[in-house]
């Protein structure tokens, strides 16, 4: 099996790859089949948008690359007890910075956030949505990872949240983590093997 990402983000595509390379499943980027790949994300929960990112891919791509690849959307984010769930599905935009480490600006807001509260932490969770489409069939799958979100950030790995977050048993943030480690706990490792249960695998 072959399945493309309805994605451009290359560290998504890493920890996607690592997962599926003991089921012999190859991994490629949007960017490789499609340019300019950035639908519109206004679904109101993970499921829908992860739903909207992956039939926008499906539906650019030609019938030759329908029969040969199949699709793969992933909506995730986190959501922060003491914020009402926020950032929740505008994670990634949720500092609404248009240049610069949006990343790093998202969590400053959370940062503020805590400040204005003055709070140092909270409890959280990750969640992460993920829409399967081939030429047969649609799938959806997800998985949540429980923990807490801090103030203080430690840690070089990872991507987003992820030198802020905690998860639950765990002393060290998912920045400070190994691949292999985070991909045992995290929200995409669970929706992911949820997911490859219902392929049969």
């Amino acid at each position: 099996m072959k399945i493309i990402l309805a994605s451009s983000n290359k560290k998504k595509l890493i920890e996607f790859s690592s997962f599926f390379n003991e089921f012999n499943i190859s991994v490629h980027l949007a960017s490789d089949f499609v340019d300019n790949f950035n639908p519109i994300e206004d679904g109101n929960s993970f499921k829908q948008n992860a739903k909207i990112k992956a039939k926008a891919l499906y539906d650019s791509l030609d019938e030759k690359i329908k029969d040969e690849y199949c699709i793969l959307a992933d909506d995730s984010g986190l959501c922060v007890e003491a914020l009402d769930n926020l950032p929740g599905i505008y994670s990634a935009r949720y500092a609404n910075a248009s240049s610069g480490d949006i990343d790093a600006a998202n969590r400053q807001k959370i940062k503020d956030e805590f400040k204005r509260l003055k709070i140092d932490y909270s409890k959280a969770a990750f969640i992460c949505v993920l829409c399967f489409i081939n030429k047969d069939k649609i799938l959806f799958a997800k998985g949540v990872c429980d923990g807490v979100i801090s103030k203080e950030e430690s840690g070089m790995n990872g991507f987003g949240y992820d030198s802020m977050f905690y998860a639950n048993n765990f002393s060290k943030s998912f920045a400070e983590l190994s691949l292999l480690e985070k991909n045992k706990i995290s929200h995409r490792y669970l929706a992911l093997s949820d997911l490859i249960k219902q392929l049969g695998f």
